[in-house]
């Protein structure tokens, strides 16, 4: 373990791809659940625009994890 740093910044890079990934498919897996139950119903607005709502955070939290691993902004090295 070279640089610690790195490995950590690595694996809460992860953590935040992977919560974001969840939480998309869990936005899909609401939407399914309306479509098979609440279709018809006043609810299933509420359950569509959620899950839409859901998922576009969802979507952002993952691209946001994604571009603060981008080398590009990393502070310079001490010398």
């Amino acid at each position: 373990m070279e640089h610690p740093d790195e490995i950590v910044r690595l694996l809460r890079c992860i953590r935040n791809l992977l919560f974001g990934v969840g939480l998309m498919l869990f936005a899909l897996g609401i939407l399914a659940f309306g479509l098979m139950f609440t279709q018809g119903t006043p609810i299933f607005g509420v359950i569509f625009y959620g899950s839409a709502l859901l998922f576009l955070l969802g979507a952002i939290w993952w691209f946001c994890s994604h571009r603060l691993s981008d080398p590009v902004d990393d502070p310079p090295e001490p010398l």
